[in-house]
């Protein structure tokens, strides 16, 4: 344990009241004799906290090592896109049956199956816009099966055209489509068609209001024209449309009052 004159110098306040009785009493005796005193110097202050100076220095304390980051869940975009949403239910009902995502991929290639890009020079669109057509189709499949669950159509896929060439050729490339068309609408809130859910494929690339039992719809003017392409099965153009009006409620909202918002006088 330190001595009362160690702990007097740690805290700064030099020697101890023993020594500076000691120093006083040899100065009173040199100033008696004739002779200046020396003292003994002072020892300069450590400075910090009175509890640093008489403790000492603070040892640095070693931080603990860092815990491994915990994995980041996937979110619903990825696992989409990853197919392992596809066993999911989407929509439908009892009357037509419940469609999974799996399901609307079978729609979008009974749909589409038949249709090429051809020559540009020929008047056919090129491999990119089918993609696009494509891409808006799954978009409309998805608002059709969410929004309108008794006119969703039916995915099967016969045993036969499982074994044709068509669908061991292109039939992972629809997977592709629709399950980035539905990561998009869950991640991104992104869709093409702004909720529309009505499509075909016209034998022609006109851009008329739809015949619905061969008559004139006009609440289904055409929102969206792709094409003309190739069809392969019938040797004929077919354009891939989608119609008016939305069906999402948020994108009908959205239009109505962007349509009553009074126009801005230039």
């Amino acid at each position: 344990m330190p001595d009362m004159r160690e702990i007097w110098t740690r805290l700064g306040l030099g020697d101890s009241p023993q020594g500076q009785l000691s120093q006083s009493q040899s100065q009173n005796q040199g100033q008696s004799g004739g002779l200046a005193a020396i003292q003994p110097a002072q020892q300069p202050s450590s400075g910090g906290h009175w509890w640093e100076r008489l403790l000492g220095p603070k040892q640095e304390e070693v931080p603990p090592p860092a815990l491994p980051e915990k994995l980041k869940p996937p979110s619903a975009w990825e696992l989409a896109r990853t197919g392992q949403l596809d066993n999911m239910r989407i929509g439908g009902n009892k009357k037509v049956g419940y469609r999974t995502l799996g399901d609307l991929t079978n729609i979008l290639f009974n749909e589409n199956r038949a249709l090429s890009a051809g020559d540009v020079k020929k008047g056919f669109a090129d491999p990119e816009k089918l993609k696009e057509a494509k891409h808006a189709m799954a978009h409309a499949i998805i608002n059709n099966t969410l929004y309108r669950p008794t006119k969703v159509a039916s995915p099967r896929i016969d045993k036969k055209t499982q074994q044709s060439p068509e669908y061991k050729r292109d039939f992972a490339e629809y997977q592709n489509i629709m399950r980035n068309a539905f990561a998009d609408q869950m991640g991104r809130f992104e869709d093409p068609t702004r909720g529309r859910s009505q499509y075909n494929n016209r034998p022609s690339d006109s851009i008329g209001i739809r015949l619905v039992n061969g008559k004139r719809d006009d609440t289904q003017s055409v929102f969206a024209q792709y094409g003309p392409f190739q069809d392969l099965f019938h040797r004929n153009k077919q354009s891939v449309v989608i119609f008016n009006p939305p069906a999402n409620p948020g994108y009908a909202e959205a239009e109505k009052a962007k349509k009553d918002a009074p126009q801005r006088q230039k």
